[in-house]
């Protein structure tokens, strides 16, 4: 069975394969997608998005070598960040637990 899911320009097709669940998103328009299984994270335009709130979050951006780029509280459902082309990692920090994802930025 597929189920196809469109909200806010992400369009999410979920369908299953022998009783496991399979997931891709697609962010329309966006420069970045990334899935993990977990809330959608993506980038377009100088702003990272997130799938779901986040509230009381603290949100770091380090590059593939390991170096932070940019640290700062997250409350919401998007956030300003100032990054160049190139491969980061996003880690999201709440109560809940911490989130990695993975964000191609390009021309």
């Amino acid at each position: 069975m597929v189920k196809i899911n469109e909200k806010r320009g992400i369009t999410e097709i979920s369908y299953d394969n022998n009783s496991k669940t399979q997931k891709i998103t697609i962010a329309k328009n966006a420069i970045t997608q990334v899935t993990t299984g977990e809330p959608l994270v993506f980038y377009r335009e100088g702003v990272l998005h997130f799938g779901e709130e986040m509230n009381n979050a603290s949100l770091s951006i380090y590059n593939l070598q390991g170096q932070l780029q940019q640290n700062q509280p997250v409350a919401g459902q998007s956030v300003s960040v100032d990054l160049h082309q190139g491969t980061y990692m996003v880690r999201i920090q709440n109560s809940e637990g911490v989130q990695t994802h993975k964000i191609l930025i390009g021309k």
